[in-house]
């Protein structure tokens, strides 16, 4: 008997991941600067080895999230929520799933536009267009995700208008909403003090470099 192996890979959940793929894909257009900020981040995350849930540090997924989040939190935004503006308009784009032996309804929806996505934020931005390059980014990133106290209050989410809610019950650094999957946070394998205080850590020294025009950690 011929027998053939084949090589890929089993995506569970398909429409979520496609669903997941098109937003991020969305928001990168919306601003190239989403783009560009968010693959440094990964770049340096993987280059200082804190990048891999499979390990208990944050996934690359993560850090497109945190990058996202961050530009709706700066004022003014640099993107806006895109579901969020879906929700707004009353859009919605229901997809069923069987969790349980329920059916679970998740709405798919926002604002794939792009031009209807930057007059959204023109408005949200009462405006005011945002012109920090990407060095002043940078500096913004990291300076945000090493407050801690910010940190312990808040979940990431990029549903919200301004990329975060306030959670004071959370018990841990990173604690994420899923953009589409309700029941999962993204941030879970992340959970040890520890490794999430030497991914802050690396972000407190990288932050103390740029400060000083010293941009080694992205070369």
């Amino acid at each position: 008997r011929y027998q053939r192996r084949v090589h890929g890979d089993i995506t569970v959940n398909g429409a979520l991941v496609e669903a997941n793929t098109n937003l991020l894909r969305t928001y990168s257009k919306v601003d190239e600067r989403c783009g560009q900020l968010g693959r440094l981040i990964k770049y340096w995350a993987k280059k200082k080895n804190l990048c891999s849930a499979k390990e208990g540090y944050l996934s690359s997924y993560c850090y497109i999230l945190m990058t996202i989040a961050f530009l709706q939190h700066v004022s003014p935004q640099i993107v806006p929520p895109l579901q969020h503006i879906a929700a707004e308009k009353k859009v919605t784009k229901y997809h069923t799933d069987l969790y349980q032996g329920l059916n679970i309804h998740t709405n798919l929806a926002f604002e794939e536009n792009i031009e209807d996505a930057r007059v959204e934020l023109l408005k949200m931005n009462g405006g005011k267009v945002n012109k920090d390059n990407l060095y002043d980014l940078l500096l913004k990133f990291f300076a945000l995700y090493t407050d801690r106290m910010f940190l312990n209050r808040v979940k990431i989410s990029v549903i919200r208008k301004r990329g975060f809610h306030l959670d004071e019950g959370k018990r841990k650094f990173y604690s994420f909403e899923d953009p589409f999957n309700y029941n999962h946070d993204p941030g879970s394998p992340c959970y040890d003090e520890g490794k999430a205080n030497q991914i802050i850590s690396a972000m407190e020294m990288t932050l103390e470099r740029l400060k000083i025009g010293d941009l080694s950690d992205f070369d």
